[in-house]
């Protein structure tokens, strides 16, 4: 699952930098998860994919490229899953992931 590869080691894998997605397009985590990346000064982990964070606290993102979502995660993720595109992967997110777990299409551990 290249896509799954954070987008500052993605140069570690010869050709992987440049594989188009063919899996995931899309990858929503919560603000905790993201704030772990901005410790590590990473603005944009998953620049190689559309970018939500969801949180009520947060007013904007370190980096244009990531959206924050302030309001129902669980109606946005259900949207996100009614749009066209690939599939969506849930970076961290507790939360989210045990509210929507009868909507779970597959869970990779």
């Amino acid at each position: 699952m290249p896509a799954t590869v954070p987008t500052a080691y993605r140069h570690l894998v010869p050709g992987l930098a440049e594989t188009a997605n063919r899996r995931f397009d899309t990858v929503p985590r919560g603000r905790g998860t993201y704030e772990r990346g901005l410790r590590d000064g990473r603005t944009s982990p998953c620049a190689h994919l559309r970018q939500y964070v969801v949180s009520r606290s947060l007013d904007s993102a370190a980096d244009p490229a990531v959206d924050i979502v302030s309001g129902d995660p669980d109606a946005f993720l259900r949207g996100l899953k009614e749009a066209v595109g690939l599939a969506i992967r849930l970076c961290g997110g507790g939360r989210p992931a045990a509210s929507l777990r009868d909507e779970i299409d597959e869970l990779v551990v």
